[in-house]
Order: structure tokens, then C-alpha cells, then sequence
């Protein structure tokens, strides 16, 4: 109790436990997903010049299992690369057209207040 006095208030906020007096209740739950967007090698998607990297990314580096620990070296590794390519992209665009961007960001938010 006196090194881990962190954990009686989580287990008594969050699952209403006490573990001086009973166990903590414990339940499978997702830790890691090994992600769901597809992209190439330099970390594009099917949607040009739309990047993914991190755990919602699916590059092919790991197969069906990451390595423990891998996540970190990962994210620096490809969010570099992505970094990198988005940058290209964005001086081979040129100027973007304010008034076209401004609409579509206020077609968005309608959309998302209507759906609250």
C-alpha cells in the first residue's frame, strides 16, 4: 500500500474496489491495434496525399505480431517518413484554394452537429 498508493484510488474510482480488502477485478481489453489503414511503403493511403503512421497505420513492418517495445521506434521511423512525404506533396500542390477549403470545414462541422 505505502509504494503503490495510486492504485487504492484507481481501483476505487474506477471499479468501486478496495484492494486492501478484496481483488481488483481484471478483464480483457484491447492494448494494441495493429492497424486498420492500409498504406504503401512511404506511408500513403489509397487517398493521395493522405498519410497514416502510428498504431491506426498498416505499412506491412511487423506481419501479424509487432515486437514488444517496437511501437516508439515505429512512430519516430515512419512519422519521419510520412513527415518527409507530406512535405514534398505540399510544395509540389502550390497555394490552396481558401474559399473551396472553407466550405468544405463547414460542411464538416454541419455535419458533425447534426449529428449531436
Amino acid at each position: 500500500l505505502e509504494r503503490l498508493p495510486f492504485i487504492c484510488e484507481l481501483a476505487k474510482a474506477y471499479v468501486g474496489a478496495d484492494p486492501v480488502k478484496e481483488p481488483i477485478p481484471v478483464r480483457p481489453t484491447a492494448h494494441y491495434t495493429m492497424g486498420g489503414i492500409e498504406t504503401d511503403q512511404q506511408c500513403e493511403t489509397r487517398i493521395k496525399g493522405l498519410f497514416a503512421v502510428g498504431e491506426c497505420s498498416s505499412v506491412g513492418l511487423h506481419g501479424a505480431n509487432r515486437l514488444g517495445s517496437n511501437s516508439l521506434a515505429e512512430l519516430v521511423v515512419f512519422g519521419r517518413l510520412a513527415g518527409e512525404q507530406a512535405m514534398q506533396r505540399a510544395a509540389q500542390a502550390g497555394e490552396a484554394n481558401g474559399a473551396a477549403l472553407d466550405a468544405q470545414a463547414a460542411d464538416v462541422e454541419h455535419r458533425l452537429k447534426d449529428l449531436v
